[in-house]
């Protein structure tokens, strides 16, 4: 009989879930390396500073030329975060079939039902 090392889960058990972990993990770490660490550093860097504006034009203003200001950076932003990802679909189809998915276009759905589905 296997031993549960007094969690009451079978010792077989906890070793096939630290096998899918570990499996996991390597999964994740190959395709980390896939991605250029620049760009996802770039990455990062343009979400911090999209937040960081969100958050000023969330704050009571008066000063209507501020506001245009920040929402003139805001648009920048994420034009080039949009840029970002194009370039990251680009370079890692892997990492960014993960982190960006794309919805299914309706053709997609309907070829995955079978004939008496009904949407």
């Amino acid at each position: 009989m296997a031993h549960s090392c007094g969690t009451g889960i079978p010792a077989c058990a906890t070793q096939q879930s630290l096998q899918l972990i570990l499996i996991l993990i390597l999964i994740l770490v190959k395709i980390i390396v896939i991605v250029d660490l620049k760009l996802l550093t770039e990455e990062q860097l343009i979400l911090s500073k999209i937040e960081t504006i969100q958050s000023q034009m969330q704050e009571p203003s008066t000063d209507n030329t501020r506001l245009e200001k920040l929402h003139l950076n805001n648009e920048n932003l994420l034009k080039q975060y949009r840029e970002l990802v194009d370039k990251i679909r680009t370079n890692s189809p892997q990492y960014a079939s993960i982190q960006y998915p794309q919805p299914l276009e309706l053709k997609q759905i309907q070829q995955q039902l079978d004939k008496d589905s009904i949407l």
